[in-house]
């Protein structure tokens, strides 16, 4: 048997989403052939600090669990799941797929962001669904047009107030561009 013990500190005010993912992790870790069991513990002397525990059969059933946790790493691997998971139509979880995109880095925030629009779009959440489209304008997202084509935006459209909202996403959309050509 092979113990793995590492420590983290989540981001400040980050501790819960840090616990909701090391819980979506632990099933696919007993997936793994050779995994024994994992456990984590908070620090006594920092609270802000979590050490895992985790047992192994062999050092072989390691290099799975390093390959696993790359992926759980990897915030390109994660947004290309909320893809998946939401042509699929499992909207919720691609949401929360995206959101860990985000929290991991995801250098093309603004895709993730429309994303979750679209899948609240798709969940019949107008009020979620414009207030994440209107947050990617802001962070960079410029295939306006498109939404007034998006199949994914479909409910949002049929919405009395998309014309309005359009309009201020279009405002944003055009004082973002004016702010970048300012700077260069």
């Amino acid at each position: 048997m092979v113990a793995v013990i590492f420590e983290a500190v989540p981001a400040k005010g980050k501790w819960d989403e840090y616990l909701e993912f090391a819980e979506k992790l632990k099933p696919e870790l007993s997936k793994i052939p050779g995994f024994i069991s994992i456990e984590r513990f908070q620090s006594i002397a920092n609270p802000q600090k979590v050490l895992s525990i985790s047992f192994w059969e062999d050092e072989e059933a390691i290099v799975k669990f390093e390959e696993a946790f790359e992926f759980a790493t990897d915030p390109d691997a994660y947004y290309r799941y909320g893809n998946a998971l939401s042509n699929v139509m499992k909207l919720e979880e691609s949401i929360k797929a995206y959101d860990i995109a985000i929290d991991l880095g995801y250098d093309k925030e603004y895709y993730a962001i429309y994303n979750k629009g679209c899948s609240y779009s798709l969940l019949k959440n107008g009020e979620e669904s414009f207030k994440y489209i209107l947050l990617a304008v802001d962070k960079g997202y410029t295939a306006i047009p498109y939404m007034e084509k998006d199949p994914d935006l479909e409910y949002v459209r049929s919405l009395p107030e998309w014309k309005a909202k359009y309009k201020e996403i279009k405002k944003h959309a055009k004082q973002r561009e004016e702010v970048e050509k300012s700077k260069g």
